[in-house]
């Protein structure tokens, strides 16, 4: 019977935990987290007044009148999360 390790790994597990502990030192499971994605909005106080200012806008004038870069398509995000 194969083990699993080895199905995914092609090695077996004495030498899947050997290569664990060599490349971390730790034999413990590695925490995986989801990389953060690049806010455009940052400042939701300075959004909310621009929206107010801006509202008669459509999003496509209100996505180059943003002083940062954004999208026409992330404005409307930006009204939901208000």
């Amino acid at each position: 019977m194969v083990h699993r390790a080895q199905r995914q790994t092609g090695r077996t597990p004495k030498m899947f935990w050997g290569l664990l502990w060599k490349r971390s030192c730790a034999l413990a499971p590695q925490k995986i987290t989801p990389p953060g994605h690049s806010h455009r909005i940052t400042d939701w106080d300075q959004f909310r007044a621009f929206v107010d200012e801006h509202g008669g806008k459509t999003q496509a004038e209100m996505a180059e009148l943003w002083p940062g870069t954004i999208s026409a398509r992330t404005v409307p995000f930006g009204y939901a999360r208000q």
